[in-house]
């Protein structure tokens, strides 16, 4: 996929570590809350496929603008945070970065998709899709010690097969739709908590 990016796993600082589960919540320049309300997928059942066939042949648009890469986090283990009891979704933490790879805040939309099993061809499925709109977004932004955007995305009733292997894809698209940046991640869903995040783009 284009802008395929070097997956590894390491200790992420603790000021990361610690807001990596936690949701949108508040104003959007607070640096603490509480857990609010996930972020639901869409409801067309074909959009995830979609974008992930469409984003495909689609580069970044980065010339002249303030953000110039994206990283992000999230737990390996889908997270629980409503009944009934079990795994709900995947809590992420997406930075934007600037020409210096220093953390910046970008005014725009976040969208994300994820697929499983995305080295099978036979078993490959693009299973959601969230649209985070730029109101929205800023509600997300947390300026801590690393500023980024704090999101929990929700399966909603249809989890994924456990202990799959995921990719999971987030655009930022700028408000005024000149500048875009997108990103994946792939990885296995842990028992165990793990921390994994993406790094700058490598070419195959």
């Amino acid at each position: 996929m284009t802008g395929a990016v070097r997956v590894f796993r390491a200790a992420l600082p603790v000021a990361l570590a610690a807001v990596v589960a936690t949701g949108c919540n508040g104003p959007a320049t607070a640096t603490t809350g509480g857990i609010a309300p996930p972020i639901a997928s869409s409801p067309d059942a074909g959009l995830a496929e979609r974008w992930y066939y469409g984003w495909e042949e689609e580069g970044d648009l980065l010339v002249d603008g303030r953000v110039r890469d994206m990283l992000f986090s999230l737990s390996t283990r889908g997270r629980d945070w409503r009944e009934p009891e079990g795994p709900d979704g995947f809590p992420v933490r997406v930075f934007l970065l600037d020409a210096l790879s220093r953390p910046v805040r970008g005014e725009g939309s976040l969208l994300a998709l994820l697929v499983q099993w995305p080295h099978d061809p036979a078993a490959k499925k693009a299973l959601y899709a969230w649209s985070i709109e730029p109101e929205q977004a800023k509600r997300c932004f947390r300026q801590d010690k690393v500023p980024g955007y704090l999101l929990r995305l929700d399966w909603g009733q249809a989890p994924p097969d456990r202990d799959g292997e995921f990719m999971l894809v987030i655009r930022w698209v700028s408000s005024d739709g000149k500048h875009r940046v997108t990103r994946n991640l792939v990885f296995q869903d842990r028992i165990r908590h793990e921390t994994t995040t993406t790094t700058r783009p490598q070419r195959p």
